[in-house]
């Protein structure tokens, strides 16, 4: 469909064949699907000084992989949860139990703070990068 795009198009036909050639070396088997969330994550991610943004697969591909990794996280936690119907509770209500959760708590807190600020400045590169390194960094590696 690349290629057919390429045809549909107003290149002039010299341009036309440098033009499939480039996509069949940068995409020899298409693009891969990568989803709207993840789309959305690489393109907040970054820090929008003009107009352009230099957006790669690559780096869409890598919010994919987060947003996979959000989700398998999600799936382990509620296995692990399984039938437990205890209601969740507001921030202010809860108390961590040991060491490790006043830990994960701090960091969170940390990273609300962080992510509040970023908002009213505008910046969502900050939020994205707070939100992935607690995410990864924090629940997944250490809390996990």
């Amino acid at each position: 469909r690349l290629q057919e795009k390429v045809k549909e198009g107003n290149l002039d036909p010299r341009e036309q064949l440098v033009a499939l050639e480039a996509q069949r070396k940068d995409y020899p088997n298409g693009i891969p699907q990568c989803g709207t969330d993840a789309l959305r994550f690489a393109l907040c991610s970054h820090k929008i000084q003009g107009e352009d943004i230099s957006l790669s697969l690559s780096q869409v591909l890598g919010c994919r992989h987060f947003c996979n990794k959000m989700w398998q996280t999600l799936r382990f936690t509620l296995g692990v949860l399984n039938d437990n119907t205890t209601p969740v509770r507001t921030l202010e209500e809860t108390t961590p139990l040991n060491s490790m959760e006043r830990w994960i708590c701090s960091r969170l807190y940390s990273t609300i703070v962080q992510c509040e600020q970023a908002f009213e400045a505008y910046e969502l590169h900050i939020v994205t990068s707070a939100l992935y390194s607690f995410w990864v960094h924090n629940l997944c590696d250490v809390y996990m």
